[in-house]
């Protein structure tokens, strides 16, 4: 049993406390955010997911890639169909996501939507079985949702861990993004969901742009 003294029990105390009080406050966050993205009109998003598809397809990061890895947009997340087609157009490998335990997950290649499963985990079409799966370090691209983000890259999700895990073994930030070291990783979030703040934890990973209908949002380091 280890021994604290009193500061640094008051320490370990503050800490855990604190904690909780960021898991709750995105916790609260996160519900007030899904209430306003189900009040989103058809409408808008279809509108919208033209312009944020257009906006990752015309990227220079989207562009020179050779693997891109995208999530399956479900229900009110922006839709990512046209990414991946224009992927496959330009000749790319496309892979997506295939949950594997609590809050870990793989890269799956598919040469087409057909290659989806009707529901995998959480409600979300998976690869099918025996599909080749594909390194982190091989992919060059990433595109990842989110519940909401600030512009500067803070990103709020589902709350199990999956894509901050992911990200960290994918790479993705700015400056080693730049140097060829490691994929560039992009959050789409409609702009009507954008926020001022979101709470954020140590191992909360930032994308390297934020892209809405309405602009790009570069992430700084």
């Amino acid at each position: 049993m280890t021994d604290f003294t009193g500061d640094e029990e008051f320490a370990v105390f503050a800490e855990a406390l604190e904690k909780a009080a960021k898991r709750d406050a995105k916790k609260r966050k996160r519900a007030l955010v899904k209430k306003q993205a189900a009040a989103l009109t058809e409408d808008y998003r279809r509108a919208a997911d033209a312009k944020i598809a257009q906006a990752v397809i015309e990227s220079e990061a989207f562009a020179s890639a050779r693997t891109v890895f995208c999530y399956v947009s479900v229900r009110t997340e922006p839709d990512t169909a046209a990414i991946m087609e224009a992927a496959w157009r330009a000749g790319k490998r496309v892979a997506v996501p295939r949950c594997l335990g609590k809050g870990i997950m793989e890269a799956v290649q598919i040469e087409s939507r057909d290659d989806l499963t009707a529901s995998g985990s959480f409600g979300i079409p998976e690869p099918a079985a025996a599909l080749p799966v594909i390194a982190p370090e091989e992919l060059d691209f990433s595109v990842v949702p989110c519940v909401a983000c600030t512009r500067e890259g803070d990103r709020l999700g589902h709350g199990m861990g999956y894509y901050d895990r992911f990200m960290e073994a994918a790479g993705g930030h700015a400056e080693a993004a730049a140097a060829g070291e490691q994929a560039a990783t992009a959050v789409l979030c409609y702009k009507a969901l954008l926020q001022e703040k979101i709470p954020v934890e140590p191992h909360d990973r930032r994308p390297d742009v934020v892209i809405t209908e309405e602009g790009c949002y570069p992430v700084k380091g």
